[in-house]
């Protein structure tokens, strides 16, 4: 599969059986936060991908899709310019959505024609939270980054009016905010440190200020939250996890919810206006492990897991591929097979990184996520037996010497402030700081040598550690955030991730850097060579997901 493809379908039941579905568009990556107009003419929604995050709109009457706001630029880049979470005003004419962008976050409102010459820009500041949400068609309501949640009345002149609703408790995040029919407005908030697990609904009346929590489940997915025909309920999506997530009715003033069908919703559902269907997203970020070649697709190698990161790739001398899959609060190795394209769990317990040496008789294990006691550890293969060599959760990223006899490390630091590195002997005792700038990667070469990747300089270098004289490795083509340097297995080539999605390698001894592949709108988090030679095998992020419109009369 070469990347992650998103589709809209047409479903006849609430079963949601593919036999019975029709594939609406193509586009890639997840395509969530569905907003119908009024008329059931247009549905307008949000498509996330890699490098970007834009508001769409299909025609339903001939499937005509049109790109309104796509700012293309990479995710993973603080500068970027995102646009996200559309609300169809109840005229049908105008559409809020979210903008977020170096200096904050906005909400923007834009004909629905997409003209963005003419759309009103209402600034909230850094940090704001929570979908907007419209009282009428020319009042937006919106949560600022105080958790203040404020209604802005739009001017014909582009100017806007503020009125001050009510503040959330410090405790909760917002994440979506409905208007009522009596013109309470329904807040649904997660606690802050919970992963977004533990959802909890606010009401706020007219002319009151302090949001009244709502008996009721804890668990409520994103974006869902529609009137039902007597409107005396409404429509959540309830469950976090993909698998368990589900369609529910829940009473206005709190009580409990009913389940309607088991969905895989996740991002989104909106009612169809003559109550005819329902439309929702099954978006979702996996992990899975693919290939990288130059000049071809990349190519999925395994099943993609839901709810992990891969966080760590390294190859043991029999040929097999080490990966670290990392949940909420545990971490595991797993066994790829490339030949086969078999996966098999180890029996290592909690480890977030795992390094055999070279002789395939030792590994360097660190334990972090889900470990009693957190560092690194040699294990012996033959026995299971293991040693602590450190006790600092904050060390990561072991490395053999070539001798097998010292450890390399790094120690503290985020992923691109850099770290220190350090070294301590495989037997133990007293770690020490080999006395570098602080790096975001490195490679052990032969004959005492390192090669980094400089964290403030953002430049490879090449130094002796014994002198410590760096020097750098090539030209102004090797500039860059780099992580995850790997030596080739002839130590005459060494590979290196740049910007989460390029794989550069670079011949020793030369000043030549060369682009090996590109992974395009997929997020890489790890690399090393394919042991066949095939390329490069790499740990991916990968955003899929589609909007399904169910028909049915809905209760």
């Amino acid at each position: 599969m070469a990347s992650s493809v998103s589709a809209l379908w047409l479903v006849s039941t609430f079963a949601t059986d593919p036999s019975l579905s029709e594939r609406l568009t193509r586009l890639r990556g997840c395509e969530c936060s569905p907003s119908m107009t009024p008329d059931g003419s247009t549905l307008i929604y949000e498509v996330v991908l890699e490098n970007g995050f834009g508001i769409y709109a299909l025609r339903l009457s001939d499937r005509r899709t049109t790109a309104l706001s796509l700012q293309n630029k990479p995710v993973w880049e603080q500068q970027d310019n995102w646009d996200y979470s559309p609300v169809v005003s109840p005229d049908g004419l105008r559409i809020a959505y979210l903008h977020d962008d170096p200096s904050g976050t906005s909400v923007r409102v834009m004909p629905i024609s997409g003209d963005e010459d003419d759309t009103q820009i209402i600034r909230l500041g850094p940090g704001s939270e929570g979908d907007p949400a419209w009282r009428d068609s020319n009042t937006v309501i919106a949560t600022q980054p105080n958790k203040e949640i404020a209604e802005f009345r739009l001017a014909p002149d582009g100017t806007f009016t503020r009125k001050r609703l009510a503040t959330l408790d410090s405790s909760f995040h917002a994440y979506g905010l409905f208007v009522l029919p009596d013109g309470r407005i329904l807040v649904r908030a997660a606690v802050e440190g919970t992963q977004l697990r533990d959802w909890k609904l606010f009401l706020i009346a007219p002319g009151s200020d302090k949001p009244v929590a709502l008996a009721g489940p804890s668990s409520l997915r994103f974006k869902g939250q529609f009137l039902s025909a007597s409107k005396q309920a409404l429509y959540l999506v309830t469950g976090y996890a993909k698998q368990n997530a589900s369609l529910a009715t829940f009473p206005i003033d709190g009580g409990a919810a009913t389940t309607i069908a088991q969905l895989p919703v996740t991002y989104g559902m909106d009612i169809m206006p003559n109550r005819g269907g329902v439309v929702w997203s099954d978006c979702y970020e996996y992990a899975v492990l693919m290939r990288l070649q130059k000049g071809l697709a990349p190519e999925e190698l395994t099943p993609r897991w839901p709810d992990v990161q891969l966080s760590a790739l390294s190859r043991a001398p029999d040929g097999q591929i080490s990966v670290t899959s990392l949940g909420a609060d545990s971490a595991s190795v797993k066994w790829l097979d490339p030949a086969k394209l078999t996966v098999t769990d180890s029996t290592l317990g909690n480890a977030s990184q795992y390094v055999p040496s070279s002789n395939g008789q030792r590994a360097v294990l660190a334990r972090h996520v889900g470990a009693k006691v957190q560092g690194l550890f040699v294990r012996k293969l033959s026995d299971g037996g293991e040693r602590a060599i450190t006790k600092s959760a904050l060390d990561h990223s072991p490395a053999w010497s070539p001798d097998g006899g010292t450890i390399y490390f790094l120690r503290g630091g985020s992923t691109d402030e850099g770290a220190t590195l350090m070294r301590v002997s495989s037997r133990g005792g007293a770690a020490e700081n080999v006395g570098f700038e602080p790096m975001t990667a490195f490679a052990l070469l032969p004959n005492q040598e390192i090669v980094f990747a400089g964290a403030k300089s953002q430049v490879l270098q090449r130094s002796s550690l014994i002198k410590r004289k760096p020097r750098p490795l090539v030209d102004a083509g090797g500039k860059g955030v780099f992580h995850d340097l790997k030596l080739a297995a002839d130590q005459r080539r060494v590979l290196m991730l740049r910007g989460g999605k390029e794989v550069l390698e670079h011949v020793l001894g030369t000043q030549d850097i060369e682009l090996v592949a590109d992974s395009g709108e997929i997020g890489l988090r790890a690399i090393d060579y394919a042991p066949d030679g095939r390329g490069v095998i790499a740990a991916a992020r990968v955003w899929d997901g589609d909007l399904w419109l169910s028909k049915g009369a809905v209760p």
